[in-house]
């Protein structure tokens, strides 16, 4: 779970009510448990929880033993996140298309289901955190995004998706990084993809686990290209945003 140890127990004796107040103001997370100032971390901070997602469904549960809730408030506070939306749900406004795909916008969301080409972002983005969302066919491969492109001579860095065994050893017939872990299951409906890259540094997420970093990249180019390759299935996008990073490094 990445969890935090917390500074005290303040739990009460089994049986008893406690109260918990969760205060989640980013980029600080304090946790009171009855009365008691058990959390207080800066996600700003933290390697791993300064990407996960600041907005999100809030959830109950249990560890194999009864529980009971009441009482439940929330009270939304103003939103912190800055963003620069890159595809608008309409049309590929901002977007450059080279190879012979098909690339199409269908009921908000971004399509290519035949040929083989490139979708191109065509403001420069080099130091940035990547937000998007691609349909999960089942298939060998889930798409291509590829980052400090430059041309079709220099497409700079490419991540992909393989949902089959031998993954590996196709990473290393194409003499590429390999992961340095695997997401547990591709059931998901969409994929969340993050792309950071800041500097010489890179980290790829999937579905919020940390799957790559890159280090000592070399500088190429500034843009974001998806792809996709002839017989692949289907790609379908939605929800491509950035977030510029300020400083250095990750």
């Amino acid at each position: 779970y990445d969890v935090i140890a917390p500074k005290v127990n303040a739990m009460r004796p089994a049986g008893e009510w406690n109260q918990s107040r969760i205060l989640f103001d980013w980029p600080w997370c304090r946790i009171w448990l009855n009365g008691v100032l058990i959390q207080e971390q800066d996600f700003a901070a933290h390697p791993i929880l300064k990407y996960r997602l600041r907005r999100g469904h809030i959830g109950l549960s249990n560890h194999a033993s009864p529980v009971r809730y009441r009482n439940l408030w929330i009270k939304e506070l103003p939103d912190q996140e800055q963003w620069t939306e890159l595809f608008n749900g309409r049309d590929l406004k901002g977007w450059e298309q080279k190879g012979s795909a098909n690339w199409q916008v269908r009921n908000g969301q971004i399509v290519a289901d035949r040929g083989e080409g490139w979708l191109i972002t065509k403001n420069p983005h080099s130091h940035f955190h990547l937000q998007t969302y691609i349909a999960n066919p089942l298939a060998a491969t889930d798409g291509k995004i590829f980052y400090r492109w430059r041309d079709l001579q220099h497409p700079g860095y490419n991540t992909e998706l393989f949902d089959y065994p031998l993954a590996v050893e196709h990473v290393k017939r194409y003499g590429s990084h390999l992961p340095d872990s695997v997401v547990p299951a591709f059931t998901y409906p969409w994929l969340l993809y993050q792309i950071v890259s800041a500097d010489r540094e890179a980290e790829i997420r999937v579905a919020g686990y940390i799957v790559a970093g890159q280090k000592l990249l070399q500088e190429t180019g500034d843009h974001i290209a998806f792809y996709r390759a002839a017989g692949d299935p289907p790609l379908v996008i939605r929800t491509v945003r950035v977030q510029p990073l300020i400083g250095n490094g990750l």
